[in-house]
């Protein structure tokens, strides 16, 4: 299967399950690693709503905790959904912001 169509699932079927914890999936990449594919998710608030109403304000970065939180969670859709087959795969799932002024 096409890298960019596994992307698109991804996205597509994990923004809903991140959405009790106020995130969305910010970008997905899928590397070759040996035998095995690393898959990174980075992870975003979700700020939709600000957008709409107040872009100024600033957007506190995501604790270690809510980072785990999705890590978790992600690795139960992946395995629910078989998204990325049957091949072996590393999960790596990071947010990166920048500092609030």
């Amino acid at each position: 299967m096409d890298s960019q169509v596994v992307r698109d699932q991804i996205t597509e079927g994990l923004n809903p399950a991140l959405t009790d914890l106020n995130l969305v999936v910010e970008d997905v990449t899928v590397q070759s690693a040996g035998k095995r594919r690393l898959l990174r998710i980075s992870v975003a608030r979700d700020v939709t709503d600000l957008l709409d109403g107040d872009p100024d304000s600033p957007v506190e970065p995501l604790t270690l905790d809510e980072v785990a939180d999705a890590s978790r969670l992600s690795d139960e859709w992946l395995e629910e959904s078989a998204v990325m087959g049957e091949r072996p795969f590393t999960l790596e799932v990071t947010s990166w912001a920048l500092p609030i002024r």
